[in-house]
């Protein structure tokens, strides 16, 4: 099994304007997040 040489960790945070209703949600959400790990 390959041993595992590095981690990469990125947090990633997209505005959205205008803001995105959900239905399910009752708050608008105005910004979008996201993580990406790097293997």
């Amino acid at each position: 099994m390959p041993k595992i040489d590095a981690i990469e960790i990125r947090h990633y945070r997209l505005p959205l304007d205008p803001p995105f209703v959900a239905s399910w949600d009752p708050r608008p959400r105005r910004s979008f997040t996201s993580t990406v790990v790097r293997v």
